[in-house]
């Protein structure tokens, strides 16, 4: 997702919520490569073919740079994990089919030659699952980046941190929205997600940091939206979602997730406060803002309640 961090912080930030993954992946490969060593003798110099360890050596090295590549260019996540997890095991097998070339097994012993093969289809299997669900990914950005772009050609209504509408739009889209549910009379659900001490972030990192946060947290939200959802960057440290025939627990569920996505967040994680309300009848939009930003402040105080009485 290129409008999460700028490009010259991506580099030093992505490669540390994956250097488990590189780790494990690059432990399994020590492990195998000791077995294998183990397990069969070294071919003699006139048996090993160089133009196959030319083309199996520069096989797995593409392979590595390909996990390279997605380690630092992908947050954490689901499609993440797919993509990383089927890249590792091709990649596995490419080292030990460059082994191969330099070891010998027993003619009884398959179990190497089994994990030369059987993990390529699980691996591009894997690989495929998470390029379709990162065409989904892109697909939905795209729709919020084509509908931002038609509506900034004729409005001054971006903010300028996160690219997303700013407030005033979102309460024009909200008095069409209650205009349209006064006719159909189907549901309407608005959130609002707020940083928890978004102010002392901002003193203690620096305004740099505090805008990657934002637009960190800015692409995580619009992920979650459906085609018909609007989220809008409401006050310097909220976030509003606009969230059409949809019911409370529904916008819930549309919203879940932002907690441990904030928790990820480098170089300090956040917490954040989520609050979801349905628009009551003969309700206006001013007194509907009013009601969620009163709900959100009245959760935010017992949690800090909360807090202090655990403490």
């Amino acid at each position: 997702m290129n409008t999460l961090l700028p490009k010259k912080t991506k580099l030093l930030t992505w490669p540390v919520l994956h250097q488990g993954k590189l780790a494990l992946t690059l432990l399994v490969a020590l492990l195998l490569s000791i077995a294998a060593c183990s397990s069969g003798m070294p071919k003699t110099w006139q048996q090993v073919d160089m133009f196959d360890v030319v083309g199996e050596s520069a096989a797995s090295l593409m392979a590595l740079f390909w996990l390279w590549l997605l380690m630092i260019s992908r947050p954490r996540g689901r499609v993440t994990n797919w993509l990383i997890v089927g890249t590792s095991l091709y990649w596995l097998t490419t080292v030990l089919d460059l082994i191969d070339e330099f070891i010998k097994y027993p003619a009884d012993m398959r179990l190497f030659a089994w994990l030369e093969s059987l993990p390529v289809p699980v691996g591009m299997v894997m690989i495929s699952i998470g390029l379709v669900q990162w065409l989904a990914e892109q697909q939905s950005i795209n729709r919020q980046l084509a509908q931002r772009e038609h509506f900034q050609r004729e409005h001054q209504l971006i903010d300028p941190v996160t690219q997303l509408y700013n407030a005033r739009y979102f309460m024009l889209q909200l008095q069409r929205e209650i205009a349209l549910h006064r006719l159909t009379d189907k549901p309407l659900a608005v959130a609002i997600v707020d940083i928890d001490g978004f102010a002392q972030l901002n003193r203690r990192w620096g305004m740099a940091v505090a805008d990657n946060c934002l637009r960190s947290l800015a692409g995580a939200i619009e992920l979650r939206l459906r085609a018909q959802d609007l989220a809008c960057r409401f006050t310097s440290d909220r976030f509003v979602m606009l969230l059409p025939e949809t019911t409370t627990e529904l916008a819930t569920a549309v919203i879940d997730g932002l907690h441990q996505h904030s928790e990820m967040l480098q170089p300090q994680p956040l917490a954040v406060t989520a609050v979801t309300i349905n628009l009551n009848d003969n309700e206006s939009a001013d007194e509907l803002m009013t009601r969620l930003t009163m709900r959100l402040d009245w959760q935010k105080r017992c949690r800090y309640a909360d807090g202090q009485g655990a403490a």
